[in-house]
């Protein structure tokens, strides 16, 4: 991290000046890119930016209108390159598109059932929240169809071994310690199913709230909120026939 008046001469948290426009931001330039092959580091580039974020798209059947904000979101992360805070405008771009599309898949089935609000908040737009959970019931997204339950296995057995080797280094008293992920075994344990939709319908609403609430929040990990919001919302669209609710559901 950088301090705000860099080298370059311009305040990076302030108005750019035309003539500083298409400068970095330092702090952008401050990450690098790992080959995992070779091993080999090099500066990160305004190419390997616009890779991030090319991964996740939206099917053609989505509405256009969500579409478009799902690339003003994308367009957002690209252009963080010169402006680091757009890391964080980028992200609550992408849960203004999620609400935006629920909100088109559900236009005819307005309004939600009345076990779904508050009854302080009931006969108001629905919010994500009781979205969230009336597609959740209703079967219209489904655990299968978001990459990160499909590699449960892989991504729990990961995130153990880097628990395990912070500990060993709390314990040994050490600065640092190089991670060999070819040591990682994924076991059955790691594979048992778990509810991610439950997880998301806790953290999605969170996530945006804290946006909309106003936030001061700074950083550039902001490319996982564009995987799972593209996967929810391709999910939604398009659909040939109801789906069956979820047992249990109400």
């Amino acid at each position: 991290m950088t301090d705000d008046k860099t080298e370059s001469n311009f305040d990076c948290e302030g108005l750019r000046t035309p003539e500083h426009l298409c400068e970095p931001d330092p702090r952008t330039q401050s990450f690098v890119r790992v080959d995992n092959e070779s091993g080999m580091i090099r500066p990160l580039s305004q190419a390997d930016q616009y890779d991030s974020i090319t991964k996740f798209t939206l099917l053609n059947a989505v509405p256009e209108k969500v579409r478009i904000l799902f690339d003003t979101a994308r367009n957002l992360y690209l252009y963080a390159w010169f402006v680091y805070r757009f890391y964080n405008v980028a992200e609550q771009q992408v849960f203004a598109c999620l609400e935006m599309a629920l909100r088109e898949r559900l236009n005819d089935e307005m309004p939600l059932p009345e076990e779904y609000w508050p009854k302080k908040r009931r006969g108001q737009p629905p919010s994500l929240r009781p979205m969230l959970r009336y597609v959740i019931d209703r079967g219209y997204i489904k655990n299968e169809g978001f990459r990160t339950w499909r590699d449960r296995g892989i991504i729990r057995a990961q995130q153990r071994y880097e628990m395990e080797k912070l500990q060993e280094m709390q314990e040994k008293g050490l600065e640092s310690m190089e991670l060999d992920y070819s040591e990682v075994v994924v076991t059955d344990e790691y594979l048992q199913d778990y509810d991610y939709l439950d997880a998301l319908l806790k953290y999605l609403p969170s996530a945006r709230n804290n946006y909309a609430h106003g936030s001061g929040m700074l950083h550039n990990q902001v490319l996982h909120s564009f995987e799972v919001v593209s996967e929810l919302v391709n999910q939604l669209f398009p659909v040939s026939h109801r789906a069956s609710p979820r047992p249990g559901s109400i």
